[in-house]
């Protein structure tokens, strides 16, 4: 039998969401595709509950870190905002619709990925205020990008080069505001 940290299991299930969808995340299911005992599992975590929040702080923690790398990285604001909108494409869209679809049945989750969304749309509003849209407009944009990527993201759950031409599509729409092409329409 394998010896898993703490750690480990929670890495671990981060895979096995993204991969086998929320309804894997069970002690039993678990404990198998682990090859460890039920005794593993509870030697880290008190409930099945215990482990689901553990994994959600994980999951916002290094999702959260890479924003608030590009954030506090020396790039100008234009530059910033290219590079979130890369890092952005790099997440699973797998994980993200496990967990909206974990969400319409679980309240925890209901709630990290709810602040989740609401951070993730401040830091753009934020850049888009940096890079000149104006304030009373920079929110609804932001909405409407991070809406769009999750779309993008949930629609297109492999790569594929229509997932590469519809991010390309969005990211020249979402600069035309930045570049001053459209500012009339926000």
């Amino acid at each position: 039998m394998a010896r898993l940290t703490k750690a480990d299991w929670v890495k671990n299930g981060i895979k096995v969401l993204n991969d086998n969808g929320y309804d894997a995340i069970k002690i039993e299911h678990l404990c198998v595709k682990f090859g460890v005992t039920k005794g593993s599992f509870y030697h880290h975590f008190d409930s099945i509950s215990d482990y689901e929040e553990e994994l959600l702080k994980y999951w916002e923690a290094r999702t959260l870190g890479k924003i608030i790398e590009v954030v506090n990285s020396e790039m100008t604001p234009k530059e910033r905002l290219g590079r979130m909108i890369k890092e952005v494409f790099t997440v699973s869209g797998k994980t993200e619709l496990s967990l909206r679809a974990w969400a319409l049945h679980n309240r925890t989750v209901k709630k990290y990925l709810y602040k989740m969304d609401a951070e993730r749309i401040a830091v753009n509003r934020q850049l888009y205020i940096e890079v000149g849209i104006p304030k009373e407009s920079a929110g609804d944009l932001a909405e409407f990008a991070y809406t769009a990527w999750l779309g993008i993201q949930c629609y297109y759950l492999g790569a594929s080069s229509q997932k590469e031409k519809s991010v390309k599509l969005i990211n020249e729409f979402l600069s035309l505001p930045v570049k001053g092409l459209v500012s009339d329409l926000i």
